[in-house]
């Protein structure tokens, strides 16, 4: 695909299957691939780990880290579910950021793209392509130039 920009952003709609902390993390920010963001980001983080304390065994067991639903996401995503999966507030605030930071004609890979992305109505996107995992709800997403329904646990 070939950039309208030199930076690169990927964005992500919120997407079912997550874990509640996931949810939390999606439905809060999105997530961006940035030059100026990942800085910021790194150097959040270097604060964040620089006093942190871990602990000297590894504190969890497998069963902690399984899906509470261990059958495949195809199944649960078989069924279109033209719905929103973030509030209001979630939606206005991923809307507001998007419009602080795409530009006109920029390309975007919306990641867990459903029948609807959060972008702003006068927002006009250069190559908007949607990774989701129902081709009806993708096919129904007026704002995508193009849409690839796959299951990335199954093809990555």
């Amino acid at each position: 695909m070939k950039l309208a920009s030199a930076t690169t952003l990927f964005f992500t709609s919120y997407c079912q299957g997550f874990s509640p902390m996931a949810r939390n993390i999606v439905s809060s920010r999105t997530l961006v691939a940035g030059t100026s963001t990942l800085l910021r980001e790194q150097r959040m983080a270097e604060k964040v780990l620089a006093n942190a304390k871990f602990p000297d065994e590894w504190p969890f067991t497998e069963s902690d880290l399984t899906r509470a639903d261990e059958s495949p996401d195809t199944v649960f995503y078989e069924t279109p579910r033209l719905c929103y999966h973030i509030d209001d507030a979630a939606v206005a605030a991923l809307t507001e950021y998007y419009g602080e930071t795409l530009n006109d004609g920029d390309d975007v890979l919306d990641i867990c793209s459903s029948w609807v992305s959060h972008f702003p109505k006068e927002w006009k996107g250069g190559n908007v392509v949607g990774l989701g995992m129902n081709e009806f709800e993708l096919n129904k997403n007026e704002r995508l130039s193009s849409y690839d329904a796959k299951d990335l646990n199954v093809d990555p």
